[in-house]
């Protein structure tokens, strides 16, 4: 069985459908903001009727603040077509599709203007109409594309349900025994934090065109910073001095509790290396300290750290030159 989302009303964010139908299934196409389509097999062990599926599909719609129409059938089409066409909920039993769309008007079939104006001249205004039709007889007048349009009509699938794979995110999050405060103990963290996140860009054949630092404070507050370099990056060092060098600008109020950091990647089929890194001459002349080292290649990123006090550096104080040698 499919189900099918539609919402006639604007939508509180593009993904809001899609969100909604990935709370019961994962194979899930989404046409657009909307409709919504879901594969709904195998949802019998948990709801006891189609009925009891559609109803639980509105209540968590509603929680949300959404009224979609939700259609239940045993075709894609039929889900998708009933659902753009009837409020609430409606569930077509096995068998029943053409029956259902009977009725249904021909503007369903998004057809051009052309083709929908020779229809309505024959007499043709809804689906079922258009069903009754020989499809061999219209296939001579209309063309090959005929005996599809016969299909959709009685609620035929001529394709299977494609997933629409979801959004990938590259995010971290680091959360911390004990708060730190200062440049030094912080640029340990971020290393901790930027080496997966970068590793996971990388192996994507991304890397990031902008980076937000998130950064929970002991007082309960949020200080966050976005970064936009000039070019994209996957090297975690690049990410950790300009992350340093912003916070030095713009220092945290209070010390730092948990730290999450956010990627913006570049496009799928950008696979072009990183920049290579500037000349010594270009490079700035003072860096913030950083004493600790990256953790050692191929350590498993952790959720927590262990216990690190506060260090005696403030965020105010101008950092010691780094050699040129590191």
């Amino acid at each position: 069985m499919y189900g099918g989302l539609h919402s006639p009303a604007p939508l509180p964010t593009p993904d809001a459908l899609v969100d909604l139908a990935r709370q019961f299934t994962p194979r899930v196409e989404a046409l657009g903001p909307t409709p919504v389509l879901l594969d709904l097999h195998g949802l019998g062990r948990a709801w006891p009727s189609p009925r009891a599926l559609g109803e639980a599909l509105l209540d968590a719609a509603r929680r949300q603040r959404l009224e979609p129409r939700v259609a239940l059938a045993g075709s894609r089409v039929a889900a998708l077509l009933v659902a753009r066409a009837r409020e609430g909920l409606t569930v077509v039993g096995p068998g029943e599709e053409a029956v259902a769309l009977a009725p249904l008007p021909l503007a369903l079939l998004d057809l051009d203007p052309e083709r929908e104006e020779t229809l309505l001249r024959w007499g043709l205004r809804t689906l079922g109409d258009l069903a009754a039709l020989p499809p061999s007889g219209l296939a001579q007048r209309l063309g090959p594309d005929a005996s599809r349009l016969c299909r959709l009509a009685r609620g035929e699938d001529e394709a299977p349900l494609v997933a629409t794979a979801p959004p990938e995110t590259f995010a971290c999050t680091l959360e911390l025994d004990w708060p730190v405060d200062g440049l030094e103990p912080l640029s340990f963290l971020l290393a901790r934090v930027l080496d997966p996140l970068c590793a996971g860009l990388v192996t994507r054949g991304r890397r990031a065109a902008s980076l937000a630092a998130e950064l929970g404070l002991v007082d309960g507050s949020l200080h966050r910073r976005v970064l936009h370099p000039a070019a994209a990056s996957a090297e975690p060092r690049t990410w950790r001095t300009l992350l340093l060098l912003d916070l030095e600008t713009h220092p945290p109020r209070d010390a730092i509790q948990a730290v999450t950091l956010r990627a913006e990647p570049t496009p799928a089929s950008s696979r072009s290396s990183t920049p290579p890194s500037p000349p010594p001459s270009a490079w700035p002349r003072r860096w913030p300290a950083c004493t600790s080292g990256p953790p050692p290649a191929g350590a498993a990123p952790r959720c927590s750290s262990t216990p690190i006090g506060r260090g005696p550096s403030s965020w105010a104080a101008s950092p010691p030159a780094l050699s040129r040698g590191v």
